[in-house]
């Protein structure tokens, strides 16, 4: 989905790339793609929300369906039970992400002139009632 035309290079966009298999930092083998041209090292979430998160893609995908899913969303504990996580990782996959705001020069979702239809949910937490 994010290269049609094949992998390119997030930093350059030249399409000659080497695909580079190394250790991480827990000894699990990772996979990286290295530019042939100017040596950048990069994955497929490179440059989006997802780039240096610990969870599988299909987790936050899970996470996304099931927080849209319900009219009022879904709590963290229900979506740690869900997705077999910890607490503290389900409330931080639940809250806004801080780099997923809109950039001034993103185009629009499902492109130029296309309907995108969405459901109606609840995101974030309603203001606190305080007394005076």
């Amino acid at each position: 989905m994010r290269w049609p035309k094949g992998v390119q290079c997030v930093a350059c966009n030249i399409t000659r790339i080497s695909r580079i298999a190394s250790t991480g930092k827990t000894g699990k083998i990772r996979r990286i793609l290295e530019c042939l041209e100017c040596g950048w090292q990069f994955t497929a979430t490179s440059g989006t929300l997802f780039h240096d998160s610990h969870l599988p893609l299909q987790t936050w995908f899970m996470a996304i369906a099931l927080t849209c899913e319900g009219k009022k969303g879904i709590s963290a504990l229900q979506l740690s039970r869900h997705l077999g996580v910890r607490h503290k990782t389900a409330v931080v996959s639940e809250s806004p992400h801080p780099r997923s705001d809109a950039r001034q020069d993103s185009k629009p979702l499902g492109g130029e002139g296309q309907t995108v239809e969405i459901d109606e949910t609840n995101i974030g937490q309603q203001a606190s009632r305080r007394r005076s």
